[in-house]
C-alpha cells in the first residue's frame, strides 16, 4: 500500500503503509514490482523501541549492483547510526562494530550484480550475518556495545530494495525460520549458490 501525494507533476510516494519512509518523496514511476525500489535515507518504523539488550534478526532482498557505493542497513538513533550494523558495497560485505572497527567478507564474483539476501541476527552479544546462505558467514561477539533505544531501522542503500523483513526474535543463520525464507527467496529469484 503506498501513500500517494498528487503533484502538478505526477504522483509520488510519500510512504509505504505509514511504516517506511524512503527519504524523500518518490515518483510512482520509481517502483518495478519486479526491480524493487531506492530507499537511500529511508527509515522502516518498528512498533516498538528496541535496545543494545533486545535480540532481533533483520533480512533485506536487495539488487547488488557492482557500479553502487557502500550501503548501510541497521537500527538508528536520531541523525547517528547505532553499531553494529551492516553493510553492502562493490567487493564486500561486513558489521561495523564501531566509527574504527570493521569486519569484512569478499563477495565472490558469483554473487555479483545478482539480487542477494543478507540475513542479520543477534541474540544476547552474538552478531551474525549472512549472505545468500554460502556467500560468506560473519560472526561476532561484541561484550561492549554502546547503549542505545531506537524505534527505527536506517537504509542507507544504493541498490534496489525487493524486500525487508524483520523479527523481534533472533533466528539463527541456517536455522529453520532461516531455510523457510531462503526456499520462498528462491522461488522469487534470489540468487542462492
Amino acid at each position: 500500500m503506498f501513500n500517494l501525494s498528487i503533484r502538478s507533476y505526477g504522483s509520488e510516494v510519500v510512504n509505504i503503509n505509514n511504516k517506511m519512509t524512503l527519504g524523500g518523496n518518490k515518483g510512482l514511476f520509481e517502483f518495478n514490482i519486479s526491480n524493487g525500489f531506492f530507499a537511500y535515507a529511508g527509515k522502516i518504523w518498528l512498533d516498538e523501541y528496541y535496545t543494545n539488550n533486545s535480540d532481533f534478526t533483520m533480512f533485506i532482498i536487495l539488487k547488488h549492483d557492482s557500479s553502487n557505493l557502500d550501503s548501510v542497513f541497521g537500527f538508528r538513533r536520531e541523525l547517528n547510526p547505532q553499531y553494529p550494523f551492516i553493510g553492502i558495497n562493490i567487493n564486500s560485505f561486513y558489521i561495523q562494530k564501531s566509527s574504527t572497527t570493521v569486519t569484512r567478507r569478499t563477495i565472490l564474483s558469483i554473487y555479483k550484480n545478482k539480487q542477494l539476501m543478507l540475513w542479520f541476527t543477534k541474540k544476547g552479544t552474538t552478531y551474525k550475518v549472512n549472505l545468500c546462505n554460502n556467500g560468506g558467514l560473519i560472526t561476532e561477539t561484541l561484550s561492549s556495545v554502546n547503549y542505545f533505544r531506537t524505534d527505527k531501522i536506517q537504509l542507507d542503500l544504493q541498490f534496489h530494495i525487493i524486500r525487508v523483513g524483520f523479527s523481534p526474535k533472533s533466528y539463527d543463520v541456517n536455522g529453520p525460520e532461516f531455510h523457510k525464507i531462503l526456499y520462498l527467496e528462491k522461488s522469487k529469484g534470489t540468487f542462492f549458490e
